[in-house]
């Protein structure tokens, strides 16, 4: 099993300062289980907030990592800021996605199908104006990207 680039999660200026270090060498595509490790993790919010940011530079996403943006995006009990900063990320990843080769388009076009179904049903879902707008643009530009 590899080992995970962050040992300690609570040494979280450790964490950060080898984030962005990955982001810097380009190799967050290589860290995708540790960028899910760090979205998970309840006890940092700055933690967290890093990680979805540095998700936008996964040039290849996996479904895992697609899908755990996509939980942030739907946990009510989180605040807006980081539900919308995953939103965003969403449309990066999809963006990047979209310039790979066809057989990992292929990989994922299923996960994009759930992440417009999700978005769709968190738009008609009473939210705050501000994260509703957010759903809505995502929405658009991941189904523009995908063209589904």
């Amino acid at each position: 099993m590899k080992k995970s680039a962050f040992d300690n999660l609570e040494e979280w200026d450790v964490v950060l300062d080898k984030l962005e270090g990955l982001k810097n060498k380009k190799q967050l595509d290589g860290h995708q289980k540790d960028l899910i490790r760090l979205i998970r993790y309840n006890d940092n919010w700055r933690l967290r907030e890093a990680a979805i940011d540095a998700s936008c530079q996964v040039k290849k996403p996996t479904c895992d990592l697609i899908e755990e943006l996509l939980g942030i995006v739907s946990r009510e009990d989180l605040y807006i800021d980081v539900r919308i900063l995953a939103t965003n990320a969403l449309e990066h990843l999809f963006a990047n996605a979209s310039k790979a080769k066809t057989a990992e388009k292929n990989d994922i076009g299923a996960v994009a199908s759930r992440t417009l179904e999700c978005l769709t049903a968190l738009s008609v879902a009473p939210q705050p104006p501000i994260f509703q707008k957010a759903l809505v643009v995502s929405h658009e530009r991941i189904k523009r990207t995908v063209q589904i």
